[in-house]
Formats: structure tokens, sequence, C-alpha cells
């Protein structure tokens, strides 16, 4: 049977477990809500995709290696779509350890520690001991870190804009902060580089950002977020083949990846819309 977006969301939205896993673990939530909005775009792997996400689930639901782990692991690879390999396409598939992933910052980098000759200490564990131990200092320390960035997208996403727009006032000045806090240690913004021999390969900005979640070369993305805000963040055409979607993640996802001079075409069809 052909896979599909449409019917893989329709068994994530029947599947009972699922339902038992958010209860428990409501930040897992927020993964599998990615993975639900994830298609394909240039250099898309699967299986990096994949892996990052797992790397998410140790952080959402706990302990390691649960039932509740593997149920979301199921239903996130129904939801990947396929990659140019799988399909058999003319096309890159660059297998990377820091894939985009909607709405979910970069994944922390690993922090290993060495001993004396310069050897990572988890090889002189023995094997036993490896399969004793489910997890160690430097990923428990990396997997708080992770669970707090998905507790701020969390809180984020519950202020999500549905109609009559009710919470409007609520939402803080920009789709990335609440109360001036910033979500994530670096931009979120997606940006085109040279890379694996492509000049257009999707990778996170990564500068410091600025109190309003954004860094200083693409406060565009924040002038856009605020024009969201403007609109409740109801969706709008922007031009003949550009739509932004209602809500905050829509807008968001948006913003993260427009060019500079979108600012003035969305203020444009704004106006447009208000006439």
């Amino acid at each position: 049977m052909k896979w599909s977006k449409k019917a893989a969301i329709k068994r994530m939205e029947a599947n009972q477990e699922l339902q038992q896993v958010y209860e428990k673990y409501p930040l897992a939530q927020v993964l599998i809500e990615s993975a639900a909005k994830l298609e394909r775009y240039p250099e898309y792997n699967r299986i990096s995709c994949y892996s990052a996400y797992k790397d998410w689930l140790n952080a959402a639901t706990t302990p390691h290696d649960s039932k509740e782990y593997w149920t979301c692991v199921g239903v996130i690879d129904d939801l990947l779509p396929p990659d140019a390999c799988d399909l058999e396409l003319d096309e890159s598939s660059i297998a990377t350890n820091d894939p985009y992933l909607p709405d979910l910052p970069p994944l922390p980098k690993k922090d290993w520690q060495y001993d004396e000759n310069g050897e990572l200490k988890i090889r002189t564990i023995s094997a036993q001991e490896l399969m004793q131990k489910k997890s160690f200092p430097e990923e428990d320390a990396r997997f708080e870190k992770m669970r707090v960035w998905l507790e701020r997208v969390k809180r984020v996403k519950d202020y999500s804009i549905d109609p009559p727009y009710k919470h409007a006032k609520k939402v803080a000045d920009t789709l990335a902060i609440l109360k001036g806090e910033k979500p994530f240690p670096v931009c979120q913004y997606i940006k085109r580089v040279e890379k694996y021999g492509k000049k257009d390969f999707p990778t996170f900005c990564r500068n410091n950002p600025l109190e309003n979640g954004w860094c200083e070369e693409h406060q565009f993305s924040h002038e856009i977020a605020l024009l969201g805000q403007s609109m409740n963040f109801a969706p709008i055409q922007v031009s003949e083949n550009i739509k932004i979607g209602e809500g905050i993640s829509e807008w968001k996802y948006f913003a993260n990846q427009a060019a500079p001079e979108q600012v003035e075409e969305i203020r444009q069809a704004i106006l447009r819309e208000r006439r």
C-alpha cells in the first residue's frame, strides 16, 4: 500500500496507546506533532530525522527504553515521509546529525568526557556494564537540557490561536518568547548554505538570539511574527503561490524560512485583507 501523510495522520489520531502516552508524558505530543508536520525538503534524509526524534524522545519520555518510548517511535516512523533514496529519485539525501525538525531547536551537541589517554570514557566500560547501564551522566545532562527546551516549546504551543482567537491578547510580543524568556539558546532561522557540495542545504542559523528570540541578522523574522500577531495569527494569502496557515506554529514556520523582502509582501497582503 502506498504511503501518504494523510493516512499516517489518521492512524496517529486513532492510536489509543498514544493518547495514554500523552497523559503520562505530555512533552511527547510536541514531538509527534512535529513529525506530523514534517515534509520532504531539499537534502531531506529520513534516517537522520528518525534518529533525531529518538534522541528527543529519550528526553520527553522517561525512564529510557520504556513502552511509551517505543509507542512514540512507531508513530513517528509511520509519520516520516520517504526520502529520495526510498523513492529512487535522482536527488541527494544527505545524512546529518542536525536535521531540520518543525518547531524544534537544533539538537544540543554531545559533550562526552574523555580519559587521560583521549579515549571516550564510555569505551572503558565492559559490555556487561554497558548493557546494565541505561544512561550516562553526559547524556542525562543533555537530555535534561532538551527537556527544558521541550517544556518551553510546549508553553508556546499552548498559546496557539484557534477561532475565535480568544487567547490572542495573552500571546507574547513574538512567536518565539513568553514574558521575555528565550525558548532556545540559538537563533532558529533556517538558512540555506553550501554544504556537502550543495548550494541550498538547509541548516539552523545557530547565532546568539536577541531577547525576541532571533539573532540580529534575522530580525525580519521577528517583524513577520509581529505582523502575524496583528492578524491574531489568522491565515493569509500573501501572493498567488504563498499562503501562511492559521495559528502560531504556522506563522513561526513561515517566519523561520522567509526572505527579508517578504515582510513588505505580508504587510501589503494584510492591508488588502482589511480593505
